[in-house]
């Protein structure tokens, strides 16, 4: 009995080692920075809400400051619902972009998406569209000569050049006109 008692003693506190050096890991810097160089997510920059931003987030002209708002909202957002009906839509809506459901799956693969991922960033999406909508858009006042304003200062942000999208161009010619 005394052996048993040794034994579940010794189990129990190397469970609360193990929980001490896993809370270690996630909670400082230094390794969670060692951890990233080591699997290639490049040096840790900021720490928000306990996920990590590295080096290898910033793509694409990211900044940092995008990043931590983007991580600031997620977090906020993270009770929001998500209606099935706008996360079905947003999924069909993407999935239409590229004819059928093969040539989609393919493209999930090399962009790291499945589909369970592609769901679940869907749905952070939502919830954070819906918190800003709800917590920020409302508090934001902009009169109509402050639109004025901003668009006659940037009016050239607003002009696109004319686009034509065409399947076959055919070109008129008079009837005396030889063929070739």
């Amino acid at each position: 009995m005394k052996r048993l008692l040794k034994f579940a003693a010794l189990m129990v506190g190397a469970c609360v080692a193990g929980i001490v050096t896993g809370e270690l890991v996630v909670c400082s810097p230094i390794c969670r920075d060692a951890l990233g160089r080591m699997f290639g997510r490049g040096h840790l920059i900021a720490i928000v809400h306990w996920r990590g931003i590295y080096q290898a987030s910033l793509t694409n002209g990211t900044g940092v400051e995008g990043l931590v708002v983007a991580e600031n909202i997620r977090w906020l957002s993270r009770d929001e619902p998500v209606a099935t009906a706008a996360r079905d839509r947003a999924y069909h809506l993407l999935e239409s972009q590229f004819g059928d459901e093969k040539a989609f799956a393919s493209a999930l693969g090399p962009s790291g998406f499945s589909f369970r991922s592609l769901r679940a960033t869907i749905d952070e999406h939502l919830r954070a569209e819906r918190w800003i909508d709800s917590q920020i858009a409302p508090k934001i006042v902009i009169s109509e000569e402050e639109c004025r304003q901003f668009f006659n200062g940037h009016r050239d942000t607003f002009n696109q050049p004319v686009r034509y999208r065409a399947s076959h161009l055919f070109l008129a010619a008079p009837a005396e006109t030889p063929e070739d």
